[in-house]
């Protein structure tokens, strides 16, 4: 028998968020290192327990079935106590089982997560796409020195051995496309709650990195694109193999540039793709650049969403925000008078959040032309500039990863004058006082009687925001 290798993407706890209601998306970084090693010939598997929910025995008896050789699994922040647990209970029960860890938390906190999880055997740092295929090759043929693969953090013997960092990708062109089919029933499992126009709707990544500079962000600022052509074609792909009719793009930010935004609209139009499409847009751009509307709209979109994080200019200074009130209320009109739906994002307990600011966020969601609006509780995670200055400005619990959701019940982060109970509370507040606001009624109205289903779809979301 070959080498095995079993990628898991491990659930989340019950209580992390309350403000996801199912399993939406496919866990693209995974199906990427699945599909580079399956055309190398290794036999893979993917467990998504986001999706199945299984408790650590039913996790054993899957892992136990297809008997992996080497067992991976992608660390986020708020995962790092779940993956603790599930890496000390398979190298209990399964000692034989090689275990690599990689994702964001991994590259943010570096070899300090074997002080956490000692029990994991390796660390992959950065994009781990050929890191761990040139691990898997060694590992096959038994080769113990590691030390010429590159991204990776290992022991030898009682030390830990840090190899030189991995290079970014610079073409993208050349990863195949996401290995969905070794997830389980791509179109039945992966749809969102609210976030679709048609079904079957699917997920899709054109680009990794951001050039923007926000202190609150954890993202890579190299910057790269799958080319037009090569996004297209995963489109052609999904509509063949799968009947997609839908795309939501998870980019960072989808439209990077205006140039990008151009670029890919008239690809989708040139090629005739016919589909629906949703993504992650700056307003800056949209309000310097009111040419991209109507074509984005002409190509597809029916939905964007767009960080403004705070109604107060002095906070969007602080955290480098880099949008002003005008790029705000003139970009939302732009879309929202091209019947785009608009949903802004927004996060309470800056670092220099008061009440006073707090209040004009409030206020400012209240005011625009949107959607939907998301209020999360700041998270300071690491790799982010606000990391390590948190404890300037509040009290941070820094270790806490299990509560760094921004729709938890415990805040990790209060700004100094502030506290746990009037942050929670002032979440409530703009939750209620932004989905009671009867224009926001008036304005959804059009999107809610498009179909029964979109009744449904929308009393769902809004019970679950009046209710927590």
């Amino acid at each position: 028998m070959g080498f095995k290798v079993l990628l898991i993407n491990p659930a989340l706890g019950k209580d992390a968020r309350w403000d996801v209601s199912a399993v939406t998306y496919p866990p693209l970084g995974i199906c990427w290192l699945a599909a580079i090693l399956e055309k190398e010939g290794y036999e893979v598997k993917i467990i998504d327990n986001e999706l199945h929910k299984w408790d650590k025995e039913e996790l054993k008896k899957e892992v136990q079935k297809f008997n992996p050789d080497l067992m991976g699994m992608v660390v986020l922040t708020i995962k790092a106590g779940i993956v603790k647990d599930l890496t000390n209970y398979f190298k209990k029960e399964l000692p034989y089982i090689k275990i690599v860890l990689g994702g964001k938390h991994v590259t943010n906190v570096r070899e300090k997560v074997f002080e956490m999880i000692p029990n994991a055997d390796f660390l992959m740092i950065g994009e781990a796409y050929f890191t761990l295929l040139e691990l898997t090759k060694k590992l096959e043929k038994g080769i113990e020195d590691l030390s010429d693969v590159n991204g990776l953090v290992w022991k030898k013997d009682t030390y830990i051995q840090i190899n030189k960092p991995r290079a970014d990708i610079r073409d993208l062109d050349v990863l195949p496309f996401p290995a969905r089919h070794l997830l389980q029933d791509l179109t039945k499992n992966y749809q969102s709650d609210t976030r679709y126009l048609r079904k079957p709707s699917t997920s899709m990544i054109t680009s990794l990195g951001c050039y923007y500079r926000c202190a609150f962000c954890d993202h890579s600022r190299n910057v790269r694109f799958f080319s037009p052509e090569y996004v297209a074609n995963e489109i052609e792909h999904l509509k063949e193999k799968y009947g997609i009719k839908e795309i939501h793009f998870w980019d960072d930010v989808f439209m990077m540039t205006p140039k990008r935004g151009r670029e890919l609209a008239n690809k989708f139009i040139e090629r005739k793709l016919n589909i629906t499409w949703s993504g992650h847009a700056r307003l800056d751009i949209i309000t310097r650049n009111p040419d991209l509307v109507p074509l984005i709209k002409k190509s597809g979109c029916w939905y964007l969403s767009f960080g403004i994080e705070s109604g107060a200019q002095k906070v969007r200074d602080f955290i480098k925000k880099d949008l002003t009130d005008e790029d705000i209320r003139t970009g939302t009109k732009l879309l929202n008078d091209a019947n785009i739906f608009t949903r802004g994002l927004f996060m309470l307990g800056h670092l220099s959040d008061d009440k006073e600011t707090i209040q004009e966020t409030i206020n400012l969601a209240r005011s625009l032309p949107l959607n939907s609006a998301n209020f999360n509780l700041n998270i300071p995670l690491p790799g982010t500039e606000q990391y390590d200055l948190a404890p300037i400005y509040g009290d941070f619990e820094v270790n806490r990863y299990e509560n760094m959701s921004g729709h938890g019940a415990e805040p990790v982060f209060i700004p100094k004058g502030l506290t746990k109970e009037y942050l929670l509370e002032a979440q409530r507040k703009a939750y209620r006082t932004f989905y009671t606001n009867p224009k926001v009624f008036i304005r959804n109205s059009k999107w809610v009687l498009k179909s029964p289903d979109s009744l449904r779809k929308y009393a769902s979301k809004f019970i679950t925001i009046i209710t927590h």
